[in-house]
């Protein structure tokens, strides 16, 4: 029991670390949330919910950071194509078989070196490859990796991404799921930085009139003070030089 609780509370930390939202509210710390599971596609009810960026093996990127250098990680996690914790893009459904079963996704992943764990063969080194050759142990990496600083870390986002990443996804493509590209998940970072921009812009253009409305004497309310700062925005380039 108690070492149930330990596994918990770990993945309770990392979805936590994992699922802040730099554009808005953060995600909920857990996934089987109706609020998580209203955003995934495809889902249905009694599925299970897998973590495409897999929680523990990200948390490596995250330990040991301050709350503004995790959300600096999120950020370039999402440039990067990834879409870690429990935003619902991260995530895809599936039956409990496909998911924790013999041949399900974690098994395979686990068989081939990708879903790293430190208490497996892969983080002590002692998984045997195809070749018949023990795979690199990836304890004393992760280890180096918690205790970097955080340019180091990001440094390493690319081949982490394209080795790690890359396989997971592969596995996952090849058991038939459709799970987004990185290319679509940078679409829609960036569509998600346009937007935010965007509504900076607005915020500002919107104070700035405001301030020209009562040093023009405008009524505070009403719909003289609406009629007359309508003709502040059609008379003014304010937009332009925002």
């Amino acid at each position: 029991m108690g070492k149930r609780k330990a596994g918990d509370v770990k993945r309770l930390e990392n979805a936590l670390e994992q699922s802040v939202n730099p554009f808005g509210k953060n995600f909920p710390t857990d996934h089987k949330s109706a609020v998580v599971r209203r955003g995934v596609e495809g889902y249905q009810q009694g599925d299970d919910l897998h973590h495409n960026a897999i929680l523990e093996v990200y948390s490596h990127l995250f330990k040991n950071l301050s709350k503004e250098d995790q959300l600096v990680m999120i950020e370039e996690l999402q440039s990067a194509g990834v879409m870690p914790g429990n935003n619902p893009r991260n995530l895809t459904p599936q039956s409990r078989a496909d998911h924790l079963g013999t041949d399900g996704i974690h098994q395979r992943l686990r068989k081939k070196g990708l879903e790293v764990l430190s208490n497996q063969e892969r983080g002590r080194g002692t998984l045997i490859a195809d070749n018949g050759q023990a795979m690199p142990a990836t304890n004393d990496f992760f280890a180096r990796m918690e205790a970097a600083p955080l340019d180091e870390r990001v440094a390493a986002i690319p081949d982490f991404v394209e080795i790690i990443q890359g396989g997971m996804d592969e596995e996952m493509r090849d058991m038939g799921f459709q799970i987004p590209t990185r290319a679509e998940n940078q679409q829609v970072y960036r569509q998600s930085v346009d937007d935010e921009h965007e509504q900076v812009v607005q915020d500002f253009l919107a104070r700035k009139v405001g301030e020209i409305a009562d040093l023009m004497g405008m009524p505070k309310t009403g719909k003289r003070r609406g009629e007359r700062i309508d003709e502040i925005y059609g008379l003014t380039d304010l937009q332009n030089r925002v």
